[in-house]
Order: structure tokens, then C-alpha cells, then sequence
């Protein structure tokens, strides 16, 4: 059994327990400090996971706008994966549409 399968067993079985941490380790001997501990890193595994694994919602933006500090009309979209597109104050507003759709695999 791995540590993380170790853990996730004892996390698990404890949150079926209703006991406190300190109670349900004194019982099995372990460390309730490690226990509370590996309750939150199994738990932010799990959540990154998740975000992972899921598809993009459609209501979740691919894009962010970024503020440039410029008050010339210029704006920037910060994509999710860390690309960055810069807008000129003019520009076509049907070619960024048709560029989004295919940047965000829409096209």
C-alpha cells in the first residue's frame, strides 16, 4: 500500500468515524497532526485534479481581458494557457470573433 493509499484510508475512515482527529488516531496509532495535514493535501489533490480532468465549462471564459494601463482603446486577452493576444485600439470586430473561435477550437 502506497502512502497516499495509507492516508486516504485513514482520512476516509475517520470522516466515517465522527470522532475528533485526536480521537480516531489515539485509536489506530497515528499522528492526529498528520492526519488533519493529510486531510488537506489529499483534499487540494483532489480539487486539482478535478480542475484537470474537467472540460471547460462553456459559461467559464477561455479569455481574460487584461488591463494594459494604455487609455488608447488597446486591450489584451490573457488565455488560460498563458498566451497573450494584444488588440489595437482599431480592429475588425468579426476577424477577432472568427480568431477566438478558432484560438478556442470553436471554429
Amino acid at each position: 500500500m502506497s502512502r497516499r493509499d495509507f492516508w486516504a484510508r485513514h482520512v476516509k475512515q475517520w470522516r466515517k468515524s465522527g470522532l475528533i482527529a485526536r480521537d480516531y488516531a489515539a485509536s489506530v496509532g497515528i499522528n492526529p497532526l498528520t492526519l488533519r495535514y493529510m486531510k488537506c493535501v489529499l483534499k487540494k489533490q483532489a480539487s486539482e485534479r478535478a480542475l484537470v480532468l474537467a472540460p471547460r465549462p462553456a459559461s467559464m471564459p477561455m479569455v481574460e481581458v487584461v488591463s494594459t494601463g494604455q487609455t488608447d482603446g488597446r486591450f489584451e486577452l490573457q488565455f488560460l494557457d498563458g498566451m497573450r493576444l494584444r488588440v489595437p485600439p482599431s480592429f475588425e470586430a468579426d476577424a477577432l470573433r472568427r480568431l477566438l473561435g478558432v484560438l478556442g477550437g470553436a471554429a
